[in-house]
């Protein structure tokens, strides 16, 4: 792979914003899955000083001249001056014949590298691409603000407010099912029908002065832009959090009396993400550090071949991935929550960048160890896969693969628990002796942090209930999620 620099600095100098160009769905999705500022709007980019124009090439994509790449930048330039322009141009070595790349103009990175659209898993893993390789291209590039939405206004804006012709979405609660209960506030002169996702049919509307009460009937799972920013400091959030606290350990008395309820020594917990560990802390009161537990594996391959790779995780090129604590591995595309937080841009970013990763480094080593004494010891071992719905459609060819990986590294008294949501249980069979399977009936969204305020706590307590911990460890650790609550 070659990655010439327009700053001679790799794509790890900061910008206002990266401008997608070329295939634009691929690359929205890719800045997204960064967490990097975006935006096609003429007056978000106006608006700009420093731009990375990244201009994706699919698989089998047609790329362009160098000439077409000169014109580019100038044609930007000139429909907006005073803002500075530079060009990544991102080349799938997958259906595209090789040549050789010459270094023209200033202001034009050349990165070849060999993602791929997986035809297996429409829209799985990081959004259809493997985010190993990619990793080299974005994982490194920042941005001054939060990421952006595709119209390039501010996630900050997209989840805070929900605006949409003087309705403002203030509240999404789920009250039982699929029945969710919205509150808007409505400003005068404001349109005279509610802007209601396309999941959302709705069933009673009540209206008190300027607030709008919707009940609805949600399909399927939650957008970005159905929930509002500030749901966690919701009166009504907290109310029904409140009374659930009350009302769980009642049914899961009852539930508990039909269930046969199994012990393990280990949990060893791998993802798709945090959910799991945030689940576990939050139902046991304690969590035994596992090497996957905070960690991000974004597609069956990427677990799979980490699983292989072991000796690999946390050794490499480590870069940032979305957020001033979490790192990407770009060897295995493992991403990791560090326990500082850094910010590149500021006078110190260097330094503290890599004191982060070396204690990353650090305590992967140890997590490393850890995750193989406890797999290969005696006693009664859990593993534990979260299918996220991308996946379904090989989450039992998934969860076979992980069986056998796991024997192959030594694994002996372990059982493998494969959790789904409800609505994807369908596509396992019915019968599955290599593994558990056991449904919630939504996952916390995987653009919100982990929260009690989303999700199937009930669904959850229920599965640690069955699958319990053999004894229970004395913790006085604080997470950096419950600091400050």
């Amino acid at each position: 792979m070659t990655t010439p620099s327009p700053r001679d600095a790799g794509l790890s100098c900061v910008y206002d914003l990266a401008l997608p160009m070329g295939a634009v769905e691929m690359a929205v999705n890719a800045l997204n899955a960064y967490g990097i500022r975006h935006g096609v709007s003429a007056s978000v980019v106006g608006a700009s000083q420093d731009v990375l124009a990244v201009h994706v090439v699919p698989p089998g994509g047609a790329v362009p001249s160098d000439d077409n790449l000169k014109g580019t930048i100038a044609a930007l330039s000139a429909r907006y001056p005073g803002v500075r322009f530079e060009l990544a141009l991102v080349v799938s070595r997958q259906g595209v014949p090789m040549r050789t790349w010459s270094r023209v103009a200033p202001g034009i990175a050349r990165v070849e590298t060999d993602f791929h659209v997986k035809e297996t898993m429409p829209g799985g893993g990081l959004f259809g691409h493997d985010p190993r390789n990619l990793a080299a291209v974005f994982a490194g590039l920042r941005t001054r603000k939060g990421p952006s939405g595709v119209g390039g206004e501010d996630m900050e804006k997209l989840l805070g407010k929900s605006v949409s012709g003087g309705w403002h979405r203030k509240g999404n609660i789920r009250l039982w099912g699929n029945v969710r209960l919205l509150r808007f506030k409505v400003r005068k002169g404001a349109a005279k029908d509610a802007p209601l996702h396309q999941s959302e049919t709705l069933l009673k509307a009540m209206r008190f002065g300027g607030t709008v009460w919707m009940l609805v009937r949600q399909k399927g799972a939650l957008d970005v832009s159905q929930m509002p920013g500030k749901s966690q400091s919701n009166t009504l959030e907290h109310a029904r959090w409140a009374l659930q606290r009350l009302l769980h350990p009642v049914a899961l008395f009852f539930w508990g009396l039909a269930v046969r309820k199994r012990k393990f020594s280990h949990f060893l917990l791998l993802g798709y993400n945090c959910e799991i560990a945030y689940r576990f802390l939050m139902a046991n009161g304690f969590l035994d550090s596992s090497l996957f537990a905070w960690a991000g594996c974004w597609g069956p391959d990427i677990m799979v071949d980490a699983l292989g790779r072991l000796g690999d995780i946390g050794t490499g090129s480590l870069a940032f991935a979305g957020a001033t604590d979490i790192f990407i591995d770009v060897d295995t595309g493992v991403m990791m929550h560090s326990r500082l937080k850094v910010d590149p841009a500021s006078p110190t970013g260097t330094d503290d960048v890599e004191a982060a990763k070396a204690e990353l480094r650090s305590r992967v080593a140890h997590l490393r160890e850890k995750f193989l004494l406890q797999l290969r010891d005696d006693e009664p071992t859990l593993a534990v896969l979260k299918i996220s719905p991308s996946e379904r459609i090989v989450g039992d060819e998934f969860a076979r693969a992980i069986v056998e990986k796991l024997k192959g590294m030594g694994g002996r008294n372990f059982r493998l628990l494969v959790v789904c949501q409800k609505a994807d249980a369908t596509f396992f069979p019915k019968e599955h002796p290599d593994y558990e399977l056991r449904m919630v009936a939504a996952y916390n969204p995987d653009w919100h942090a982990a929260s009690e305020l989303f999700g199937d706590r009930l669904g959850w307590m229920k599965i640690w209930r069955e699958f319990a911990p053999l004894r229970k460890l004395v913790q006085h650790k604080t997470y950096k999620f419950e600091k400050g609550h």
